[in-house]
């Protein structure tokens, strides 16, 4: 009954006042209303039937996901009666959404930071479709910024285009043009027709106390924009040297804590081989902060001795602590490019010390779901906290043929404690002064000398008085 009066209702307004809530001559809005009330139609029946308890966890998570996902879409297009059923769909099913993530993850975050941002528009005509969330704090002012990538790959339009937002007290806030501390990220990247197996990661490559923004490219090679006091510099003139990793291939780099010291080591991975049969490593690289410098580390490396990338295979790794015990787990995204099959495998460290695959209720990922047999939808994460409540959340952005599917980013809370990357705490650089402020010292010295001279010389005046008197 309830279902049905949501749809009646919302349906009802948009064809009572479809100028007022809908933008003029949005045909992208009404396909949304028209795929909306279809998935509404679809949980409805499921429900009266009593089908829906039987469903399996992906394809309940599925159909609830892609519901959120087109209201959102529809919000963000105008349709203002969009944000109320919104709201009303995630109250009521709260409770079942819990039931689809694993332990530590409780649901949907009370409050999306994603939601009001007003994020690139795709182009329909373009056949993949991807945006990737990266937070942390890019100012050092104490709270997380937040950077969205979109990709779209088709004829028409193809590259990467970044978006910065500034936490301004809680409220994030685009800064775009010459504003944008990363506009040189979209001078290359924007309509570059870059690959599509590009994956970005924030982390202090460059060991300056600050978040650089790294990605592996072709060949293994590692792209830094690094980030310093006067903004961000451009890869060709602070390329951080980590070797041509694996060849011929496409390497990701991220940041992780794998020894529970705070520190992050630099974890490349073999994301995609053109080299099959050939590699003589299980594709990871590990570097290790040591003595104030990245090192090489096989002793690291063979901690993932259990995990074999390469090959056919697209993997995008993630790493973030999930448990709660200062270590790092490890989340490795695959796409089987000749099965186009989607998988997420989720390693934790064992007690010697390497990371194992887990299953069932000791992977929090083993409910996810995120495609079905029509599409490739392939999760893309980011872990942080934009809220500033001090608890881990995870981000969710899709990889898809889909608009709708890909157009959105979620968000998924739990109670885990976020610790903020422990960065070198960097001292100040002794820097020669120029002439101009050789000049500018040597005169207040004489002003101090001189303020001396006439201070002593008024106090012995004093002095003289006092013993004439």
């Amino acid at each position: 009954m309830v279902w049905q009066l949501w749809q009646d209702n919302f349906l009802h307004l948009i064809k009572r006042k479809g100028q007022k809530h809908m933008k003029p001559s949005s045909s992208r809005s009404k396909n949304l209303v028209y795929q909306l009330n279809a998935h509404l139609s679809k949980l409805k029946n499921s429900l009266d039937k009593g089908q829906f308890q039987t469903w399996s966890h992906q394809k309940k998570q599925y159909l609830i996901l892609r519901i959120l996902r087109l209201i959102r879409r529809l919000k963000t297009s105008g349709v203002k009666i969009a944000g109320a059923l919104g709201i009303a769909v995630a109250s009521c099913l709260s409770m079942q959404a819990q039931t689809m993530y694993g332990d530590p993850f409780t649901g949907p975050c009370t409050s999306n930071p994603f939601d009001g941002l007003s994020l690139y528009e795709f182009d329909e005509t373009s056949s993949i479709y991807q945006r990737q969330p990266l937070s942390g704090d890019l100012d050092n002012d104490g709270d997380q910024d937040l950077l969205v990538i979109s990709l779209e790959d088709g004829e028409g339009s193809s590259g990467y285009f970044l978006q910065y937002f500034e936490n301004q007290n809680g409220s994030f806030v685009e800064l775009t043009g010459e504003d944008n501390p990363l506009m040189i990220f979209n001078d290359e990247f924007a309509n570059s027709g870059a690959s599509p197996f590009f994956n970005f990661s924030l982390g202090d490559a460059t060991l300056n106390g600050r978040l650089d923004l790294v990605l592996g490219e072709f060949k293994g090679e590692v792209i830094c924009y690094s980030n310093t006091p006067d903004g961000f510099v451009p890869p060709e003139e602070s390329q951080k040297d980590f070797g041509t990793l694996n060849g011929e291939d496409f390497a990701s780099v991220k940041f992780a804590n794998l020894d529970a010291d705070c520190e992050k080591e630099i974890v490349i991975t073999r994301t995609l081989s053109f080299n099959s049969g050939e590699e003589t490593d299980n594709g990871i690289t590990v570097f290790d902060l040591v003595d104030g410098s990245y090192t090489p580390s096989p002793d690291m490396a063979a901690m993932f001795d259990n995990i074999e990338v390469g090959n056919t295979t697209i993997y995008s790794p993630y790493f973030a602590d999930l448990s709660g015990d200062g270590v790092d787990e490890a989340i490795f995204v695959a796409l089987n490019g000749s099965e186009s099959k989607v998988e997420i495998n989720y390693y934790a460290k064992d007690v010697d010390g390497n990371y194992v695959l887990q299953f069932d209720e000791e992977d929090p990922f083993s409910n996810f779901d995120f495609g079905d047999n029509e599409s490739e939808n392939s999760p893309i994460f980011d872990f942080g906290d934009l809220d500033g409540d001090d608890s881990l959340n995870m981000y969710v952005g899709l990889k898809s043929e889909n608009i709708n599917d890909a157009d959105s980013i979620d968000c998924i809370s739990s109670p885990i404690a976020y610790e903020q990357d422990c960065l070198i705490d960097v001292a100040p650089a002794f820097t020669v002064p120029t002439m101009g402020q050789w000049g500018l010292i040597i005169l207040n010295l004489l002003f101090v000398i001189f303020g001396i001279s006439f201070f002593k010389e008024r106090l012995n005046s004093f002095k003289q008085k006092i013993q004439e008197e």
